[in-house]
């Protein structure tokens, strides 16, 4: 005789069948990422070689990139998401809700010293 049989589920304990607010890991993923976040180059061009050292001393030509890409395999936005908020009371370290992805930024910087 097998006394580990029952007639109908059982329920696991402190499960809310409307909206648990138990840890569960049914939508946690794997955040593992690459991420190019910053970058800069710079060019420095010799008035002299173009002639114009009567004018100027220097020119320097920038290019700098924020955010400029990330390799995820993560659904949402970006896996840098945001921590410390809280939804009815309870913390939600972690939690991709409301959270819009990061800006990409490109600024050319250009620098003449007479």
């Amino acid at each position: 005789r097998n006394l580990n049989t029952t007639d109908f589920a059982i329920q696991f304990p402190n499960e809310d069948v409307n909206n648990s607010n138990e840890v569960s890991t049914r939508y946690l993923e794997d955040g593992a990422y690459l991420k190019l976040n910053n970058a800069t180059l710079g060019y420095n061009l010799l008035a002299n070689k173009i002639g114009l050292d009567d004018y100027v001393n220097d020119i320097r030509f920038t290019l700098t990139g924020q955010n400029l890409f990330i390799i995820t395999d993560y659904t949402g936005y970006s896996p840098e998401v945001n921590t410390g908020s809280e939804i009815d009371g309870i913390q939600t370290f972690g939690i991709d809700r409301y959270t819009y992805p990061n800006s990409r930024t490109i600024l050319f910087g250009l620098n003449v010293s007479f």
